[in-house]
């Protein structure tokens, strides 16, 4: 029963742990996801201000670019970018199909350099494709990097951010396009003049217009480094994200989640910052578990105490009826006998000494069990110093007298260095060592009877006082004495006297030692048999 109690305290325990425990991996997973989705939106601000300096970057240059007068005496390439590679105007006559007037950037030797360039139908065919707006919806499917799908928080956060991007592009777009944009395309003297519009042609970055000019029709336009454009663009943002890239885009990619606006090139700003670790909660969590785990151990040891309270009350209770059984059927029969006189006159002696001891057995278990509740429930002050010599003068007699009774012989010594008049003062009391004294006689008459021989030493040093007891029965193995000196516990074999006691008087002595500074502790065997104890006292100046 009492087992059970504790086995259900314990997986009562382990489930509520346990439960803990998920509460916890839950709380955490989910502020993990919390601190990713509030990364990615840091990174995704990064990006939207890369976006928009890239985007004006561009503005400036095309705008400058498309106020740029249509005569061929402007085409030089004096003062250009490094990365404007060269600029032509090509006539779109059927006529003169194939002629063209280009005006090349210098080479390094400062010769112009000829550059291949598409047929003008191409070019006129991806002018008047581009003509329309492209459908900006978002894709679904388009997942920023570092994205866990399936985890609410952070796939909210996702879906956010690419309603944010188709809004971030069609504002950029109509920024870009009022930057850049020139009067209205109506004829003025002859002439017509669109905006300068991107296009990917054979690998090719070129920006182009179509111009109308005294009634003929051309496209004027630059061929640009892809490399170095999109180096000169990358260090515009190179402090927001340093491990950023440009790719080419499709024309007919509709996804503007990191789209130029003004040029077929989409932003890959690399891989977001990594999450801290640092858990705003988990510091508190480990608080409130451990306040958990330790109430829970607290009343699991409570469980355990109370059932080792009831087990001790029990083994108590036992021990109890078990010592006092035998004296009390003594009493019982050789009073009944005595008061009805059926004993003869030369045995009533005897009876009566054997009610005398057993009388004695009994206030000495009686004495035992009030000392050791004393210590349990108070705490008693230091006592003062006790003079060892006189107090064992007046003490031996007894002890003596009672190993004589149960056939033994007590030779007692005191050993000194100095003078055999020496006084010995010992943190002791005087009550308690005579219980310790008469428990440790008690134990050696009980279980060492027929070795007829006790002996007691004394020996003073400067700080320490030894008392050797020692009887030559069978003596205590080292397992066995750390059981008995703890309460209620009794040795396994039976003793001589056929009574095994209440395992409370080597306990007692030793708490008794112990209150006063001192130590009660088994010696090892030095070759013969019998059981050696030693009783340490601090010695006082």
């Amino acid at each position: 029963m009492r087992r059970g109690g504790l086995i259900a305290a314990g997986v009562a325990a382990f489930i509520v742990l346990g439960a803990l425990g998920w509460l916890v991996r839950e709380v955490v997973h989910l502020e993990a996801q919390e601190r990713r989705a509030r990364s990615l939106a840091q990174h995704e601000e990064r990006v939207r201000l890369a976006l928009w300096r890239l985007d004006s970057a561009l503005a400036t240059f095309l705008a400058g670019e498309n106020a740029r007068a249509v005569d061929r005496t402007e085409l030089s390439a004096a003062g250009d970018p490094a990365f404007v590679q060269s600029r032509f105007e090509r006539r779109t006559d059927p006529l003169d199909h194939g002629q063209s007037v280009r005006t090349p950037a210098p080479d390094v030797a400062g010769e112009p350099s000829s550059i291949d360039l598409p047929p003008i139908d191409q070019i006129l065919d991806l002018l008047r494709s581009e003509q329309g707006q492209p459908n900006l919806g978002p894709r679904t499917d388009s997942v920023p990097p570092g994205i866990e799908l399936g985890a609410p928080v952070v796939e909210l956060e996702a879906q956010n951010q690419a309603l944010r991007n188709t809004v971030e592009f069609s504002m950029r777009q109509q920024i870009a396009d009022q930057q850049t944009a020139l009067l209205p395309r109506l004829p003025r003297a002859g002439r017509v003049v669109e905006p300068l519009r991107p296009l990917w042609i054979d690998g090719r970055l070129l920006l182009v217009r179509r111009i109308v000019r005294g009634g003929d029709e051309a496209v004027q336009g630059l061929v640009l480094d892809a490399q170095a454009t999109r180096g000169w663009l990358l260090d515009q943002v190179r402090d927001l994200l340093p491990g950023a890239d440009l790719v080419p885009a499709a024309q007919d990619d509709a996804d503007p989640g990191r789209r130029l606006a003004l040029l077929p090139w989409r932003l890959v700003p690399g891989e977001p910052p990594p999450v801290a670790t640092a858990s705003s909660v988990r510091g508190s969590l480990v608080l409130a578990i451990g306040a958990t785990a330790l109430a829970l151990l607290a009343l699991v040891l409570l469980v355990a105490g109370g059932l080792h309270l009831a087990r001790r009350r029990g083994d108590f209770a036992a021990a109890v009826v078990h010592e006092l059984r035998t004296p009390l059927t003594t009493f019982r029969l050789y009073t009944e006998l005595l008061a009805e006189d059926q004993v003869p006159a030369r045995e009533r002696p005897r009876l009566l000494n054997t009610l005398r001891r057993e009388a004695d057995r009994l206030g000495h278990l009686v004495e035992n069990v009030l000392a050791y509740a004393r210590l349990e429930h108070t705490r008693a002050p230091r006592p003062e110093a006790l003079e060892l010599r006189s107090w064992l003068v007046d003490m031996l007699p007894e002890l003596e007298n009672l190993a004589d009774d149960a056939g033994f012989q007590l030779d007692a010594r005191i050993d000194t260095a100095s003078e055999s008049n020496e006084e010995i003062h010992v943190v002791a009391e005087g009550v308690g060592l005579e219980r310790i004294l008469h428990n440790l006689l008690s134990n050696s008459l009980r279980y060492a009877a027929g070795t007829e021989r006790l002996e007691l030493t004394v020996r003073a040093g400067d700080r320490l006082v030894t008392i050797d007891w020692r009887d030559y029965g069978p003596g205590i193995e080292r397992a066995t004495w750390r059981r008995l000196v703890r309460p209620f516990h009794r040795a396994r074999r039976e003793s001589a006297a056929g009574a095994d006691g209440l395992g409370l008087g080597l306990a007692l002595s030793r708490q008794l030692a112990r209150r006063w500074g001192g130590e009660l502790k088994r010696l090892d065997p030095d070759g013969e048999p019998g059981l050696r104890l030693r009783l340490q006292l601090q010695r006082t100046i």
